[in-house]
């Protein structure tokens, strides 16, 4: 279980915490279908603005509005590894314990909570 709650909070870190998306989509020739140019373009106006949330604000719909928020796509990806690893039942704890870390590791890394 405890693998499962690192694998979870790490996936967050990278996703809400890191540029990876963005690096890995270009070096992988995914700018067109992710929309890498049109974000670093509207990044030049907007020097706070990640990844997540120009998705939702570019494009509004289910995917990329629990794609913005950490908690929900928190709650999902404990979901989908819980279930994964026939371990649905340690499911809360999964999901909290990995979204404390997340928000502990944020702080560290000095962003506003």
């Amino acid at each position: 279980m405890v693998n499962l709650i690192f694998l979870n909070t790490a996936i967050l870190v990278i996703v809400y915490l890191t540029d990876a998306i963005v690096e890995y989509g270009s070096l992988f020739r995914l700018s067109k279908f992710l929309r890498l140019k049109e974000y670093q373009e509207t990044r030049i106006d907007c020097e706070q603005l990640d990844y997540p949330t120009f998705l939702f604000l570019k494009k509004n719909n289910f995917l990329t509005r629990l794609f913005s928020c950490p908690i929900c796509f928190g709650f999902w990806l404990s979901l989908i590894l819980t279930f994964a690893n026939n371990r649905i039942e340690s499911l809360p704890t999964v999901y909290l314990s990995s979204l404390f870390l997340f928000f502990i590791f944020k702080k560290i890394y000095g962003q506003d909570v």
